[in-house]
């Protein structure tokens, strides 16, 4: 049997991407390892315990000063764990384990799942400092050297390619198949739009609930929200008690999302285009949004507006200007709302798990058994 590693910095358990790896490599009978911070609950899998070393944050040190050499030494130390298997592929769902993986690797196929435009993952000056020219170096010296480079757009695998001169195969994070569907009405006396996700505040979910003053009376919003920053997270809080038509709500176990977001009309996600990430942004809210068959109202970034354009699940606003996009809102008859939630349906057919799956055994059989 076939030993496959997945080495992950988050929880799995509450991380998509990651846990539909998991699931898709235990349907295949794989023998199932995960290194990770977190144990991994409900599954039949083996868990390696990853921690990180007292001398972790040298790594910023000489990243700042540029010194390269002694830069690569700690990132390969940056981790330990007990891990003494001869895995035949490791699958690294993050940039910063690539290094250590490299030097414990033993005969694996790595695959590295570039889930984002990782040299631009933030806009603060600090993080510019100390971590960006380590993301670099990494994407320079093992990104390349990875057997399978996979990551979530297209447009974001273009950059990658001019920038660093490597291809990369685009999965997008498709969810699987959704039971539940958004009910069709002939009339809406009240829509109600959904928005779910981290309360990060480089996304300004604020934006989203400003939007809602702008907005008929009609319209009611919903914002389950994962709790990241509890400055950020009381500010939302406040602001939303301002409105009488917004709610903030606690996050439901990402199994049980389609179900949650079936009870609504429109899935909102407006997010403001301020760097490569956020322009080239494709997150499993959308793909989630479409399984529930809900209409997409999205801000109009490139790789966001591709998907919503193709499959005529919605509409974007055609600038970043909020009561624009309030414009639009207003403006949606009943039958256009109907319209858009039937395309979704449809599109939900192809826009999940399965597809995705081709991919993988497309990508897994060609790293285990070609040239064998």
């Amino acid at each position: 049997m076939k030993k496959i590693l997945i080495a992950t910095t988050n929880n799995i358990n509450s991380n998509p991407r990651p846990n539909r790896m998991l699931s898709y490599f235990i349907s295949k009978n794989y023998d199932v390892s995960v290194l990770s911070y977190h144990n991994t609950n409900g599954y039949n899998n083996k868990f390696v315990k990853l921690e990180k070393n007292k001398t972790y944050s040298l790594d910023k040190i000489f990243s700042s000063l540029k010194i390269f050499s002694l830069l690569d030494i700690f990132l390969k130390n940056k981790y330990k764990s007990n891990i003494n298997n001869n895995y035949d592929i490791i699958f690294c769902c993050n940039i910063e384990l690539l290094p250590y993986l490299f030097k414990i690797k033993q005969n694996a196929k790595i695959i590295i799942d570039l889930r984002e435009h990782f040299p631009s993952q933030f806009n603060n000056i600090k993080w510019k400092i100390f971590n960006k020219n380590i993301h670099i170096f990494t994407l320079k010296n093992y990104v390349k050297k990875s057997d399978k480079i996979i990551t979530v757009g297209k447009l974001i695998s273009d950059e990658y390619k001019k920038e660093f001169g490597f291809d990369s195969e685009v999965v997008m994070s498709l969810p699987e198949k959704g039971n539940y569907t958004s009910e069709l009405k002939k009339e809406y006396n009240k829509i109600k739009i959904v928005h779910h996700g981290v309360g990060l505040r480089k996304r300004k979910i604020e934006n989203m609930i400003n939007l809602m003053s702008y907005l008929d009376d009609r319209f009611e919003l919903d914002i389950y929200l994962v709790n990241k920053n509890e400055k950020y997270y009381n500010y939302l809080l406040d602001l939303a008690k301002t409105k009488n038509n917004v709610k903030i709500l606690k996050p439901v176990d990402y199994k049980n999302i389609n179900i949650m977001l079936s009870k609504y009309d429109i899935g909102l996600f407006y997010l403001e285009n301020t760097n490569v990430n956020l322009k080239y942004a494709l997150p499993n809210k959308l793909f989630e949004y479409i399984q529930a068959g809900l209409c997409l109202t999205f801000s109009p970034n490139d790789e966001m507006k591709n998907i919503i354009d193709k499959y005529n699940v919605g509409f974007v606003s055609s600038n970043y200007d909020i009561k624009e996009l309030a414009f639009k809102i207003n403006n949606l008859s009943n039958d256009e709302l109907n319209k858009y939630k039937v395309n979704s349906q449809h599109a939900a057919k192809t826009l999940n798990i399965d597809e995705n799956n081709k991919y993988f055994d497309r990508i897994i059989n060609k790293l285990l058994f070609e040239n064998a």
